[in-house]
């Protein structure tokens, strides 16, 4: 089966390039073929849809950040690759991401930036939604279950029940968003479009990936996790900086391609962090047992509790010498005070 970022990739170059989409894959026809030319013009998203509050049942601190973490590991997957798609919906045009086994990123243009919507695979609803100004986590049943700042702190549970009506028009429209994109025709984004609109999106992804890599109960989280969440999207990330490094060396590089340079110079960002933050963990436990180590031997050295210049072993009374015993009582001395 052809991996879906790369038949929608794709058409995506066969748009940028001037192609005819008529080379598509069944992978392509399967999810719906990309029309190149029938992209319309870029439009934001009014109003949001009303909708009751989510009820609130919050997560313990320890676990809390799970649902950001993978919303953080998908972004990191995507990160400065093209979308895979747009729709139009409501006259405006959601960009979509897609892994080979089906998580999908959505992300809305809004009048202050963009809205970004994270599914599982075969999940109507989604497990986080992130806007200009927190991210909400999402239990399968709708439930809101955390609530961060763009410098990924976990909010107390009091500001997520005030945020319970908005956190419910963002499910509402996700889920709006979700069925819409079954139907809709598949349009490839144009890349003079990509290339005009993305420095507004990577700026807000930068600013989410800021919280992740530097707050410290997230990276506690990470750390107790095993990185699980992120590295669940490392291969799809490889498969992506693969396809932008053949983009850019190719004859026809998309106009976007050259910005982004060559992968040796763009860093493995999180997957190097975490090799780093690996070796960190490893010299830490090393330092500790050196020193660990050294403590024995400044032990080992240490003079005798009894000070210098008193031998050793004459540092109690001797009973011999009329010293007295441990109760306290006189010493007999050898017997030499009888008569």
């Amino acid at each position: 089966m052809t991996p879906a970022f790369f038949t929608a990739s794709a058409m995506t170059v066969a748009a940028l390039l001037g192609l005819a989409p008529a080379a598509c894959t069944p992978e392509a026809v399967r999810r719906g073929e990309l029309e190149a030319t029938a992209f319309p013009s870029y439009g934001i998203v009014g109003d949001l849809p009303a909708a009751a509050p989510v009820p609130v049942r919050y997560a313990e601190a320890d676990t809390a950040y799970r649902w950001a973490e993978r919303a953080y590991g998908l972004d990191q997957a995507f990160y400065r690759n093209p979308p895979d798609y747009g729709f139009d919906y409501g006259g405006a045009q959601p960009w979509v991401w897609e892994t080979e086994d089906d998580w999908r990123m959505y992300a809305e243009p809004t009048r202050t930036g963009y809205r970004n919507y994270y599914y599982e695979p075969n999940q109507r609803s989604p497990y986080f939604v992130r806007d200009n100004q927190y991210g909400y986590g999402f239990d399968q049943n709708g439930t809101l279950t955390s609530l961060f700042d763009l410098a990924g702190r976990l909010l107390p549970a009091a500001l997520a029940n005030q945020q319970a009506p908005t956190a419910g028009s963002y499910l509402t429209r996700a889920l709006q968003l979700q069925e819409a994109s079954r139907t809709a025709n598949r349009l490839a984004v144009p890349g003079d479009l990509w290339l005009a609109q993305s420095p507004k999106l990577l700026r807000e992804q930068d600013a989410w990936f800021q919280g992740a890599q530097n707050n410290q109960d997230w990276l506690a989280y990470r750390d107790r996790s095993n990185w699980t969440d992120v590295a669940a999207f490392e291969s799809e990330w490889r498969r992506r900086e693969e396809r932008l490094d053949q983009l850019a060396q190719g004859p026809n590089p998309p106009p976007w391609a050259p910005a982004w340079g060559l992968r040796e110079n763009r860093g493995e960002t999180v997957w190097r962090a975490k090799d780093v933050r690996k070796a960190l963990k490893e010299d830490r436990k090393e330092a500790k047992r050196l020193a660990k180590a050294e403590d024995g031997v400044q032990v080992a050295l240490a003079p005798d509790r009894g000070g210098p210049g008193k031998a050793k072993g004459h540092d109690k009374p001797d009973k011999d010498r009329g010293g007295g015993d441990r109760d306290g009582k006189p010493g007999r001395g050898n017997g030499r005070d009888k008569d």
